[in-house]
């Protein structure tokens, strides 16, 4: 291998033994951690490996989770990735193994992306792995590998977007990369749809400004058409599911959160979803002192620390009243719910505003390269060290029940189970009490009336049933009568489900407020049965969402070459 291969992989070496560095308290500790999200997005996972295992395939019920009740999640909430976690998982097989993993690949992800995005614009290399690693331990990328927060991934995607707004503010002929723009989004919306939302926001500025700028708006038009079309054929089964389901039923909001509460503030340490390092901000402040004087030399610089501090004022309660707000549009608190989110993009249109900044310095000043640079490295150190603690002091609870490893005291032999060779014990103890996503007849229930009636019908219910994953995707439920009465199954029923009861199909069903079907039930051994009647409209759309990816990464792919 010559010295110049070397040069080139050393960078990516580095921020792979920072990014391995992070997760050694919890690799030491053998520790698997348990986080706000974890159990919600593991059930979404485990239900995807499941359905590889047994060969019983289901795009909308979640037949081995969720308390086996058939409702809908998946489906909503980024179905390719839910898939891709799926395979994953089947692969590690155990959660440890699987958050060790998931969480290295995330911190490379975003690492690298951050370290191309300061090369495209001319940053030193050395400053670039600086910045990479600096991101990795501030705003949501931290929180994933302690509460599985799933706008972590939008953040990571975040630096190659960046990369994109380069262009647009950088090139006068062909600024608009149709194709990757169209990856990028695609491949967000597939993991979270808020973070597409907050990304199309940030991106929308630049393009629009580009667009004034282009001396070809003709090809610029026919770049935004195409991704357009193409969008409609890599997300399609998304957008079709919502037009699926919720034309024809009431959907449950998820829970509600005081927007106020939720908003970041300045912090000497930390690395929680609303810390602000106090070191973070000084650099911030030094980039937006830099971006002003050098306003003239690099007006690029300049409009995306505008841009990026706005994002920040968002995630406050500087900017806007957050309180005033949510009394003005309620249903904020359960759609948008965390203002801390906007971090997501201003975190990585920071870091891009530094690398921009570089540039300047680094020409035109003596001692001001190597006072960046120590400055920046400082911080850095300061951040990774802050989460190194957060990783480390979490890692090490032996007496939490959020927090399994050898050493914890207070699991039993079947609940070590669930963290070893039976990852599907862990929803016999960890159970998803959340009004997401779950059919309602009465619109004013709130999330927390819908919790309490999931609560009173399945909760300790659905653990008096067998139940059985058919081969073509249905639930099979099975309970023994000792007299004649009405019962209340533990199922989800949407509008498109259909039950058969002792081999009867029931077409006038009693319901609950929140979709549980009350049967009649006879003495001795009854069963029902639970499908949910697909259109032949959609079963296509998904034939035209895996046909569209593998045409569209055969052309990308065959383009770039």
């Amino acid at each position: 291998m010559n010295k110049e291969r070397i040069k080139v992989i050393i960078p990516y070496f580095i921020i792979l033994v920072a990014s391995l560095g992070t997760l050694l308290p919890q690799i030491a500790f053998h520790a698997t951690i348990l986080g706000s999200d974890t159990v919600f997005h593991w059930s979404r996972f485990y239900d995807i490996k499941m359905q590889l295992a047994n060969g019983s395939f289901n795009w909308f019920q979640m037949n081995y989770t969720f308390q086996q009740t058939g409702q809908i999640v998946n489906a909503f909430y980024g179905p390719l990735f839910a898939w891709l976690n799926g395979v994953l998982l089947f692969i590690t097989n155990n959660w440890f193994q699987y958050q060790i993993v998931s969480g290295l690949i995330l911190l490379l992800i975003s690492g690298i992306g951050i370290y191309r995005m300061c090369l495209k614009v001319n940053c030193p290399s050395y400053l670039g792995v600086i910045l990479a690693i600096l991101y990795n331990n501030v705003g949501m990328i931290p929180v994933w590998l302690i509460g599985s927060n799933f706008s972590a991934w939008g953040a990571a995607l975040m630096p190659y977007l960046c990369i994109q707004i380069v262009n647009l503010l950088e090139e006068k002929k062909n600024p608009y990369h149709w194709q990757v723009v169209t990856l990028i989004f695609a491949i967000v919306a597939n993991i979270h749809l808020l973070s597409f939302i907050l990304l199309a926001l940030a991106f929308c500025p630049f393009l629009f400004l580009s667009f004034i700028r282009t001396t070809n708006k003709g090809l610029f038009i026919l770049g935004l058409v195409k991704s357009a079309l193409w969008g409609i054929g890599l997300t399609g089964t998304i957008w079709g599911c919502f037009l699926l389901v919720y034309r024809t039923n009431k959907i449950s909001s998820p829970g509600t959160f005081d927007l106020a509460g939720a908003t970041i503030h300045l912090s000497p340490k930390g690395v929680a979803l609303k810390d602000f390092l106090i070191a973070v901000a000084i650099l911030f402040l030094l980039q937006i002192l830099l971006a002003i004087i050098t306003f003239k030399l690099n007006i690029n610089n300049f409009y995306i620390t505008f841009v990026g501090t706005l994002f920040l004022l968002l995630a406050t309660n500087w900017l806007i009243n957050w309180s005033t707000v949510q009394k003005i549009f309620p249903g904020l608190g359960s759609s948008f719910q965390f203002p801390f989110r906007f971090t997501i993009v201003f975190y990585a249109l920071f870091m891009l505003g530094l690398a921009y900044s570089s540039q300047l310095l680094f020409k035109n000043t003596k001692y001001g390269k190597w006072i960046y640079t120590i400055s920046i490295a400082l911080v850095t150190i300061f951040a990774y060290q802050e989460t190194f603690s957060w990783v480390q002091r979490t890692s090490s609870q032996t007496n939490s029940v959020m927090i399994y490893s050898p050493k914890s005291k207070v699991f039993n032999e079947q609940q070590v189970e669930a963290f070893g060779n039976k990852p599907g014990q862990l929803f016999r103890y960890y159970l998803n009490i959340k009004p997401d996503y779950l059919p309602v007849t009465n619109k004013k229930l709130n999330p927390n009336d819908v919790r309490d009636l999931y609560e009173k019908f399945i909760k300790d219910d659905y653990i008096k049933y067998q139940h059985r994953v058919l081969k073509n995707g249905s639930l099979e439920l099975k309970w023994n009568s000792s007299k004649k009465e009405k019962i209340t199954l533990p199922l989800i029923m949407y509008q498109q489900s259909e039950l058969i009861v002792n081999g009867k199909r029931l077409t006038h069903l009693q319901k609950t407020e929140i979709g549980n079907p009350v049967v009649q039930s006879k003495i001795g051994v009854k069963n029902a049965i639970l499908s949910f009647r697909v259109p032949l409209w959609f079963n296509l759309l998904i034939v035209v969402n895996f046909a569209s990816w593998i045409l569209f990464i055969a052309t990308f792919c065959f383009k770039r070459k």
